[in-house]
């Protein structure tokens, strides 16, 4: 693991609480603050404010991810290639979208068909990624915790608590820092 992927896995659930909040508080005002002025290049600062506040969660559910792999022995249940092409997928979009957001006409034009049949499945492959990764995340740690995973063994519990990842911080945090002086305490 690399020092980013470290922190994200050693920090205390407040710290990533502050970081998920701050980010969003800070994205949100700059980008209100640039769409108000009337540059032509407001879009694309505006999203690039926005940035820190979607990669932050993309980078926790990532180092996550490699902690979970490493620490759970039968691998053969989780698809890590496909959790990798996710969440790199994801990142690609999100780091993406400002620049492409500026392409797009939004004063009083209607898009054409062409162009939503050409954003149509990028956005529902990020969709299914995003899903895919918060399934792998859930069932990572309950594997790890239980042994197993079964319907209704908690996976969905987990799974809720990553996608919504402001509150489930607060749940979820605690048990990845325990799994991960358990790793480093075997190492």
């Amino acid at each position: 693991m690399n020092s980013v992927a470290t922190f994200f896995v050693r920090a205390k659930h407040w710290q990533l609480f502050v970081l998920f909040l701050g980010t969003e508080f800070v994205g949100f005002v700059g980008s209100i603050a640039a769409l108000m002025s009337a540059s032509p290049s407001s879009q694309v600062i505006g999203g690039a404010l926005m940035l820190p506040s979607y990669i932050c969660p993309l980078v926790w559910w990532w180092s996550s991810g490699l902690l979970l792999r490493t620490a759970i022995t039968p691998r053969r249940e989780l698809n890590f290639g496909l959790f990798r092409f996710a969440s790199i997928f994801m990142l690609l979009s999100v780091c993406l979208s400002p620049l492409l957001g500026a392409l797009i006409p939004q004063s009083g034009t209607t898009l054409s068909p062409f162009l939503i049949a050409l954003t149509a499945p990028v956005v529902l492959l990020f969709l299914l990624s995003m899903f895919y990764v918060q399934y792998f995340l859930s069932k990572s740690l309950v594997l790890k915790s239980k042994g197993r995973v079964g319907l209704g063994e908690g996976d969905v519990g987990c799974f809720f608590l990553f996608l919504f990842f402001i509150l489930g911080v607060w749940v979820l945090q605690p048990r990845i820092n325990q799994i991960y002086v358990e790793k480093r305490n075997n190492e």
